[in-house]
C-alpha cells in the first residue's frame, strides 16, 4: 500500500490521491482548487472513519463561457464536474464508483459500505447516499443491508447531488446523455422518467449516510460552514416529436415491460409507498 505526502498543497499537485486502506468501490470528492478549506475539513472526516478518495480537480465558474437559460455558471460548472467523474468512473474498469461534493458531512458508516459493496443489487444504477431534508416518495418495502440502514426504490424527485454510486455502465450513459447541457445535474440524475424510459432503477439509502452542510445547518438551527456548489432550476428535457405510428409502435413495445414492472414492484413493495423526510445517520 502506498501513500501521497502533502496531499494540500495545491501548488505541486493537481490530481490527489490519498490511500488510508483498501476498498472494492473508489470514491471521488469534487473540489475546486481555491476550495482548500473545503478539501481539508472532507480529508479529516475521510481519515476519521477511513475512507479513501481521489479528488477530482472541480470545473470553475469562470470558465463557463455561455449558460443555458435559467441556469447560472456555477450550476453549468458543477456539472461539469460530476461529468469529469463519471468519465474517471466510466474509464475505470470498476463496476460502481461514489461519487461527492466537497461540503457533504459522512456517517461513519460508510467507508465499511464501501468496502464490501456486495450489498449493491444486481439491477441497481444509481444509489442516492444524501438526504436534503424533503418529503420523498419511494417504496414502503426496503431491502436491509447493514444495521438500521437499508434501500428502498426512488419514486419521485429527490434533490441534490452531493454523494450517490453510481454504476459504471449507467455512468456512460448519463456522459451521453448530458453532451447538452439543459439542466442542473441532479436534476438528470434523478429525472425518474428518464430512468424509467431507459431501464435504471434508483434507490435512496434509508438513513441517509450523507449530508450537505447547509442542509444539516438548517436542520440544527445553526450557521452554514460551507456552501454548496449546486444552483437548481428544473426544466424539461427536450424531446422529438413522434409520428402516431411512432408513437402506437412505442406503446406495443412497452406493454410487456409493464406487465414486468407490475409484477417486480409487488414484490418490492412500491405499490403501496411510503413518502418520508429521509434522516440522516449520524
Amino acid at each position: 500500500m502506498s501513500s501521497v505526502k502533502g496531499c494540500l498543497n495545491f501548488e505541486h499537485a493537481e490530481r490527489i490521491l490519498v490511500l488510508l486502506g483498501e476498498q472494492a468501490v473508489r470514491a471521488y470528492v469534487i473540489n475546486l482548487d481555491r476550495a482548500q478549506a473545503r478539501l481539508a475539513a472532507f480529508d479529516a472526516q475521510a481519515r476519521g472513519i477511513g475512507l479513501c478518495y481521489e479528488r477530482i480537480r472541480a470545473v470553475e465558474a469562470c470558465s463557463i463561457a455561455e449558460a443555458p437559460e435559467g441556469m447560472l455558471p456555477t450550476a453549468v460548472a458543477c456539472f461539469h464536474s460530476h461529468r469529469l467523474a463519471w468519465r474517471k468512473i466510466a474509464e475505470s474498469g470498476d463496476a460502481w464508483g461514489a461519487v461527492f461534493e466537497d461540503d457533504v458531512l459522512l456517517s461513519a458508516s460508510l467507508a465499511g459500505l464501501l468496502a464490501e459493496p456486495r450489498w449493491i443489487p444486481r439491477d441497481a444504477s444509481v444509489i442516492k447516499l444524501e438526504t436534503v431534508n424533503t418529503p420523498t416518495k419511494m417504496g414502503r418495502r426496503g431491502r436491509k443491508i447493514a444495521g438500521c440502514l437499508g434501500l428502498h426504490d426512488l419514486l419521485n424527485y429527490h434533490s441534490g447531488a452531493g454523494g450517490y454510486l453510481i454504476r459504471a455502465d449507467a455512468a456512460k450513459l448519463f456522459l451521453a446523455l448530458s453532451e447538452t447541457i439543459e439542466r442542473p445535474v441532479d436534476d438528470v440524475l434523478f429525472d425518474l422518467a428518464v430512468a424509467k424510459e431507459r431501464g435504471l432503477r434508483v434507490l435512496q439509502m434509508v438513513p441517509a449516510v450523507c449530508v450537505q452542510d447547509r442542509v444539516l445547518a438548517e436542520i440544527d438551527g445553526r450557521a452554514i460552514v460551507h456552501e454548496t456548489q449546486m444552483q437548481t432550476v428544473s426544466a424539461p428535457l427536450a424531446r422529438g416529436c413522434l409520428t402516431l405510428r411512432q408513437k402506437l409502435g412505442r406503446e406495443a413495445l412497452r406493454l410487456p415491460r409493464q406487465l414486468g414492472n407490475v409484477v417486480r414492484n409487488l414484490r418490492r413493495g412500491i405499490v403501496f409507498p411510503v413518502r418520508i423526510r429521509v434522516p440522516f445517520e449520524r
